[in-house]
C-alpha cells in the first residue's frame, strides 16, 4: 500500500526577548499558516506550548489554535522535562 503524505505539521517557534510585544510572532505563525494551509496543502497544525508562557498562548489562540489538551513531561528543555499546553489548528477553523 502506498504511504499517504503528511498532512499535519508541528509549529515551533522563537523570538528573541527584546522583540516580544510588538507583534512579529503573531504575524509570522499567520503566514506560516497561509502557507500550510494555502500551497502546503496542510490539514492540521499543532503546537505546544508551556503553561506559563503565556504570551505564546495569546499568540496561538489570537490566530485561532483551539486547547487540545494537558501533556504531562513532554518536551526536555534545558535537561528539564517540562509540562505542556497542546494547541492545534485545522482547515476548517483557520481564517485567512
Amino acid at each position: 500500500m502506498p504511504s499517504l503524505p503528511v498532512r499535519t505539521y508541528t509549529l515551533d517557534y522563537f523570538l528573541d526577548e527584546q522583540y516580544n510585544g510588538q507583534g512579529f510572532t503573531t504575524e509570522a505563525v499567520r503566514l506560516a499558516l497561509k502557507f500550510a494551509f494555502g500551497p502546503g496543502g496542510l490539514r492540521r497544525v499543532q503546537a505546544g506550548v508551556m503553561p506559563r508562557n503565556k504570551g505564546s498562548i495569546q499568540v496561538l489562540e489570537k490566530v485561532g489554535f483551539r486547547y487540545d489538551g494537558f501533556a504531562e513531561y513532554y518536551l526536555k528543555i534545558n535537561g528539564v522535562w517540562e509540562h505542556h499546553n497542546l494547541y492545534s489548528i485545522t482547515q476548517e477553523y483557520w481564517q485567512a
